[in-house]
């Protein structure tokens, strides 16, 4: 992954990380949807790093190239994300 497609997901911490915010800026839904989905098993893969939860960059470009072909042949997640979302 470049360094021009980080800074196009959002802000990271110095590991590079995303937090649960920048996550769920990206999904355009709540942290609290984000929580919701993580307690179902779904959405990005993420990282404990203290009592934060945080995410890797490259987790969440896999999670939405992973996610299925919506009616218009765009790939999009329950929340109507589009794979074209800049990530």
């Amino acid at each position: 992954m470049s360094e021009e497609n980080t800074q196009e997901i959002g802000s990271t911490d110095d590991k590079g990380l995303m937090s649960e915010s920048d996550v769920a800026e990206v999904f355009r839904i709540t942290p609290r949807t984000l929580r919701a989905w993580r307690r179902r098993g779904y959405g990005p893969a993420h990282v404990h790093v203290g009592k934060f939860i945080r995410y890797w960059p490259a987790e969440v470009e896999r999670f939405i190239a992973d996610l299925p072909p919506g009616p218009n042949g765009a790939r999009e997640d329950h929340a109507g994300v589009s794979q074209s979302t800049g990530i």
